[in-house]
C-alpha cells in the first residue's frame, strides 16, 4: 500500500478538505530514516498535488513558499485543506490531528479557470 487511508473528504466549489492516515504499512516508509520513520515531504508534496486538482484546472506549472515544519510518522492522522486562490494558483496546508502544522505552500496551475 502506497497512498494514505482516506477518512472523509469534502469539495465545496474553490476548496477541498480531506482527512487521512498514514498505515505503518504505507512504502513510503520503507527505507525513510529506518531507526525513526518519517513520511517523505516528496509524498506530502505528490498529495498535494493530487488534491489540488480537485479544485484547480489547466496543467501545474509549479509550486513556491513550500515548508515542511513537522515530521509525519507511521499512523499519523493529518487533514490537508487546498484552497483556490483569485492568481491559478492554491495554497495547500497539511496539519496533524491535533492541530500541528506539517507543510505548506503554493502551487501554480497554468490554463486554470474557475
Amino acid at each position: 500500500m502506497w497512498l494514505p487511508e482516506l477518512r472523509c473528504e469534502t469539495l465545496t466549489g474553490d476548496a477541498y478538505s480531506a482527512s487521512f492516515r498514514l498505515p505503518a504499512s504505507a512504502g513510503w516508509f520503507d527505507g525513510h530514516f529506518p531507526e525513526r520513520k518519517i513520511f517523505p515531504g516528496t509524498a506530502l508534496f505528490l498529495i498535494a498535488v493530487i488534491a489540488a486538482g480537485r479544485v484547480m484546472k489547466g496543467t501545474f506549472a509549479g509550486a513556491s513558499a513550500v515548508k515542511f515544519q513537522h515530521e509525519a510518522g507511521p499512523e499519523s492522522e493529518l487533514e490537508i485543506s487546498v484552497r483556490r486562490k483569485p492568481d491559478a494558483s492554491c495554497a495547500y496546508s497539511f496539519t496533524l490531528s491535533d492541530g500541528t502544522p506539517v507543510s505548506s505552500g503554493t502551487l501554480k496551475y497554468n490554463g486554470s479557470g474557475s
